[in-house]
């Protein structure tokens, strides 16, 4: 099945997309332009900040697929890029208001050096069972109404945002409200309309789906008859800590809390469980271990130097595997999977001929290659100006001093 197929199969589902007999973009600039003149009459807002959030020229929201291919038959994600739409910059506007509002649960995940850290002082019983839940299709399934109401709850009890911004809750939630109903795209020249759920692509729909299962979890916990131990979130996925024999009620009974919310779980195999990028490993004196996780379907291509990509996202390659050698791992071993530092890359990235485990041999490594003649430049196939282009990515994410480009250093950069 082609691309297109596939994206036509997608929209065919009736409970999610409805098909539009003409484009609602006007429709929805003169209801945006309603509530900005509300604000700004009534001072909530001032002249500047009313332009900023309504669009003079509005770009008609698209969507595309993203291909899972580490799953059977290689299914679609769907993304809504909504960047220069009629609901783009108030969406951009909600979103950092709502960002001081969510995470101040003891349940929320920041991002994998927070879960590392807090799985690095567990201790699993061994009538404990490690399992990971996945919310199907979130995004697309919370209900806008619910949504909405959880997040009134949320602006009442915690008032620190209104010292950023004269709004009141009433007005952030009218707001909020045209954001989430303006799920609208376009296909092919088709245009459609998402019936409910927050769209794939917009600003504020991770933030408001976060707040929404904050909700979702706090009220499953409580009148769960057996609750995890342990019950940490990071947005869809979540890390659960349970006795074994609670395991299957307690999956019932999240289950059964909504008919949009769905999970699906997965339950360690072998002692091991990936979560998010990591692999979570149970010792034998009931620790976990946390090691980097890769797909079966991972590669170790990355991007070529010599190609022709912004010299910012050749560093952030380098910074990601840096960054996850340093944070994602808690045990040290010289395997490919553990130790990223160590790896050689070098059939597929120029410029990542041996991440060093210390600077100083980094160092070293890269005087050697960009000495006229050396066999290491012959042996990994690399030119002294790729090789010179590695020591500035490096040095100006500083893991190495400054280059002095004048000719007397040639021979050592």
């Amino acid at each position: 099945m082609d691309y297109e197929s596939k994206v036509d199969k997608l929209l065919s589902d009736d409970n999610t997309y409805e098909r539009l007999c003409k484009d609602p973009t006007e429709k929805y600039k003169k209801e945006l332009s309603v509530i900005l003149n509300d604000l700004k009459s009534c001072g909530a807002i001032d002249f500047a900040l009313k332009e900023r959030l309504f669009p003079t020229e509005c770009d008609v929201p698209k969507i595309y697929g993203l291909p899972k291919v580490h799953k059977t038959g290689v299914p679609l994600r769907p993304i809504v890029s909504s960047i220069g739409s009629v609901s783009y910059n108030s969406s951009r506007f909600l979103a950092d208001i709502l960002s001081s509002v969510v995470g101040k649960t003891p349940h929320h995940i920041k991002d994998t050096k927070q879960f590392v850290d807090f799985v690095s002082d567990l201790n699993i019983a061994p009538d404990e069972l490690i399992v990971s839940y996945d919310v199907t299709a979130l995004f697309t399934s919370v209900p806008v109404d619910n949504v909405i109401e959880a997040i009134r709850v949320r602006l009442e009890e915690d008032t620190s945002w209104t010292t950023r911004i004269y709004l009141n809750a009433k007005q952030v939630l009218r707001l909020l409200k045209f954001c989430l109903n303006t799920t609208y795209f376009v296909f092919r020249g088709q245009f459609f309309k998402q019936k409910h759920g927050a769209a794939m692509g917009g600003p504020v729909s991770p933030t408001t789906c976060n707040l929404f299962m904050e909700q979702f979890e706090s009220l499953a916990l409580e009148s769960a008859p057996h609750p995890p131990r342990v019950w940490l979130r990071y947005v869809d996925d979540t890390f659960v800590v349970i006795k074994r024999e609670h395991f299957s009620e307690f999956t019932e009974h999240i289950n059964s809390q909504s008919d949009h919310i769905k999970f699906t779980c997965e339950t360690e195999a072998d002692g091991q469980l990936p979560f998010l990028d990591t692999l979570v490993k149970r010792s034998e004196d009931g620790s976990l271990r946390v090691s980097v996780y890769r797909k079966p379907t991972h590669t170790d291509q990355y991007l070529n130097f010599d190609s022709h990509h912004p010299l910012e996202h050749k560093l952030s390659v380098i910074r990601t595997l840096f960054h996850r050698a340093d944070f994602a791992v808690t045990e040290r071993k010289k395997s490919r999977m553990c130790s990223p530092r160590s790896r050689i890359v070098d059939t597929s990235v120029g410029h990542f001929t041996k991440l060093a485990n210390r600077k100083n041999k980094l160092i070293t490594l890269l005087r050697r290659m960009l000495t006229p003649n050396a066999k290491l430049i012959s042996t990994c196939h690399m030119s002294r100006e790729p090789v010179r282009n590695f020591a500035v990515c490096f040095s100006s994410m500083g893991f190495l001093p400054p280059l002095d480009p004048s000719p007397r250093c040639e021979r050592i950069w």
